[in-house]
């Protein structure tokens, strides 16, 4: 098409720049796969989607708090050597990128599961991290020993070390990120590793409940209380308390409930009350995310 052509569609809104010198039609502006295919038009020979933007193809959620009304960031990585594009919007970043860690979707390479659930590990906060590992494992998308694998192929890259430790907490069965937060912050102050999804059976085998993380040697378990399906409402809260009276009353557990307020809050207040429950006596350790 003609410049002047082009200039006229994004003038009367047809179409909506999405990075320089590349548009979309406005009605796919906000659509990650299509933006992450203008990404691709403008990739060098054997770059990739990566980080977050690669997750976010997976199905993965790999956003900070906060994010989530917004898409996840434009992210690429190029071969070590190449030339990462420059264009506002576009994070470019250059690492070790073998043709094993490129997989294509929808006709747009991106870094495989296992490359990009280790490359999250890497470097997002240790909580992201986790989840991140946990959420892939949990889809099926990737096994824990595939991720291990990956993390082998990249001696001496930066903060591998630091996504090996996570790759060794993660848990396959759990089933939200909360879960995984609160499960890192009992283990990095110094308590125990928590068992996930505990399964609380009647006498005839059949669960009755199942509950996010817990010590059975103590009977005691902590969950966390999403908003959207723990407190939103009066109702929901009231059920939750109805729930955790009934697995007191019949299995004996004491079921602790934290929101993301309490997990993610600098006060060490839901390691402390969790070490108090199971007569933890060792001073706990800081938090350092």
């Amino acid at each position: 098409m003609a410049r002047r052509e082009v200039q006229h569609l994004v003038e009367d809104g047809t179409l909506v720049p999405a990075l320089r010198g590349v548009y979309l039609p406005k009605q796919l502006a906000g659509d990650i796969e299509a933006r992450a295919a203008a990404v691709a038009l403008t990739l060098p020979s054997g770059a990739a989607i990566c980080r977050r933007t690669a997750a976010w193809l997976h199905g993965v959620d790999a956003r900070l708090p906060g994010e989530h009304t917004q898409p996840p960031p434009l992210e690429c990585l190029v071969p070590r050597g190449a030339t990462p594009p420059r264009r506002p919007g576009v994070a470019a970043y250059s690492s070790a990128l073998g043709p094993d860690d490129i997989s294509m979707i929808s006709g747009v390479p991106a870094t495989t599961p296992s490359r990009t659930a280790l490359d999250i590990a890497r470097w997002s906060p240790r909580f992201i991290g986790l989840s991140t590992l946990d959420a892939y494992a949990h889809a099926g998308l990737v096994s824990v020993p595939e991720i291990a694998a990956a993390a082998e192929r990249l001696p001496g890259e930066r903060f591998v070390a630091k996504a090996r430790n996570l790759i060794e907490l993660c848990e396959p069965k759990t089933e939200s990120a909360g879960e995984s937060w609160l499960r890192l912050r009992l283990i990095d102050c110094g308590l125990p590793r928590p068992t996930v999804q505990v399964s609380l059976r009647r006498e005839d085998g059949v669960e009755q409940f199942r509950l996010d993380s817990g010590y059975e040697e103590y009977f005691v378990a902590a969950e966390y209380d999403g908003l959207e399906f723990h407190g939103m409402t009066q109702a929901q809260q009231a059920a939750d308390v109805r729930r955790r009276d009934e697995v007191l009353r019949s299995f004996g557990w004491t079921v602790l409930g934290f929101t993301a307020e309490n997990v993610l809050a600098a006060r060490p207040a839901a390691e402390v009350v969790v070490a108090e429950l199971i007569g933890w006596s060792q001073p706990l350790r800081r938090r350092t995310w």
